[in-house]
């Protein structure tokens, strides 16, 4: 896709969109290493695990009564034509900047 900025002469869209995918994937990276590190030893059993469960029943359970209980709107106003084709159009267009 940056290849495609490039070609459009939005150099630095092409940029920011490569730092961000450079960036995402030294992330997943070192993830991925962190979590796999002491897989050999096998995981301790984990002392909170009842707790946290008693926790996340907790939550679950305010969240699904705030949402059961909660007074919905329906808007009034009609649907929103799709702006794709507009989008799209700004993004590959001339410049090919969104944000300008």
């Amino acid at each position: 896709m940056a290849g495609i900025y490039v070609t459009l002469s939005a150099d630095f869209l092409a940029a920011v969109q490569v730092l961000i995918y450079v960036g995402a994937i030294s992330v997943l990276i070192i993830l991925a290493i962190m979590l796999t590190r002491e897989v050999q030893r096998g995981s301790p059993s984990n002392k909170l695990r009842i707790p946290a469960f008693v926790v996340a029943i907790l939550f679950l359970g305010a969240v699904g009564f705030a949402m059961l209980n909660t007074q919905w709107q329906v808007s009034a106003l009609p649907p929103l034509e799709p702006t794709t084709a507009a989008l799209a159009v700004k993004l590959f267009g001339e410049g090919g900047f969104i944000l300008a």
